[in-house]
C-alpha cells in the first residue's frame, strides 16, 4: 500500500509491457445493495441515482484510460462505494451535505492485461482521500456530479496506474 498526498493506493506487478494502440474498460459494479452508502436521499428514485452514479464512474475510467497511450484491457470489478458527505435525515427532503471532513471512498479491484492477454498489473485498490477543507469542490466541483469521487479515480491514474506503466 502506498500513500500518495492522502490518497491511498496498492499494485501488484506482473510481466513487462507491450505497446500497441486501442484500448479497453471493463466494469462491473459487485453486489451494489451492500455498498456502504450510495444513498439518494428523498430527492429522487435509488435505480435513477445508481445507474448516474455507475455512468459516472465508468465515464471516469474510460476517459483515464485514454491517457495510456498502449493496447492494454482494465476490467475493474467495484466492491464498495461510500459517497462523500452524509444524507440529511429528518427534513421534508432528506438530500446529501458535504462538510470540509467528509470524504469518498472508492474500493475495486483491476487487472490490467495487455493486447496478448497477459496480466500486467493486478490489484485491490481501496482509495480514500481525507482533507480538511474541500476547496476544490466549492470552486469546480459543486457544478460537476460526483466530482470528489471522480476526482479519486482521475488521482489513481495520474498517481499510480501511469506511473506503474512507465508514462
Amino acid at each position: 500500500m502506498i500513500k500518495l498526498a492522502g490518497l491511498f493506493v496498492g499494485i501488484v506487478f506482473a510481466t513487462n509491457l507491450h505497446a500497441t494502440p486501442s484500448l479497453a474498460v471493463e466494469i462491473d459494479f459487485k453486489n451494489p445493495e451492500k455498498y456502504q452508502d450510495i444513498d439518494p436521499g428523498t430527492t429522487q428514485s435509488k435505480k435513477t441515482f445508481r445507474k448516474r452514479l455507475f455512468n459516472t464512474i465508468e465515464k471516469s475510467f474510460n476517459k483515464n484510460m485514454e491517457k495510456v497511450d498502449s493496447a492494454y484491457n482494465l476490467k475493474v470489478t467495484v466492491l464498495d462505494v461510500d459517497l462523500a458527505g452524509k444524507i440529511n435525515r429528518g427534513l421534508a427532503n432528506e438530500i446529501r451535505t458535504i462538510n470540509d471532513h467528509d470524504f469518498p471512498r472508492l474500493h475495486f479491484y483491476i487487472i490490467l492485461e495487455n493486447d496478448k492477454g497477459e496480466i500486467v498489473l493486478q490489484g485491490e485498490q481501496n482509495l480514500k482521500e481525507r482533507k480538511d477543507k474541500h476547496k476544490s469542490f466549492r470552486m469546480r466541483g459543486s457544478q460537476s456530479e460526483f466530482y470528489l469521487e471522480t476526482s479519486l479515480i482521475d488521482k489513481w491514474f495520474e498517481k499510480a496506474l501511469l506511473p506503474a506503466l512507465g508514462q
